[in-house]
């Protein structure tokens, strides 16, 4: 099973993004996250590396695209 997270209108600023926010909170250890662009994620370096931080202490990996991040190596 999936589950689909999405952030009406567009905003930098990771604090003002629900929608990631649920989907940070929701992930358990091994859970995989997969999107289409680095840019959905985040729309800044310093929130990327936040974002990255997060998931390799949850031991989640990102997907993007053609890309793998894993995040727990």
């Amino acid at each position: 099973p999936y589950e689909i997270f999405i952030d009406k209108g567009f905003s930098e600023d990771i604090v003002k993004r629900p929608g990631l926010n649920s989907l940070l909170s929701s992930l358990n250890s091994y859970d995989t996250v997969l999107c289409t662009d680095l840019s959905i994620i985040s729309g800044s370096g310093f929130d990327l590396g936040l974002i990255l931080r997060i998931l390799k202490r949850k031991s989640v990996d990102l997907v993007v695209m053609n890309k793998i991040l894993c995040s727990n190596t």
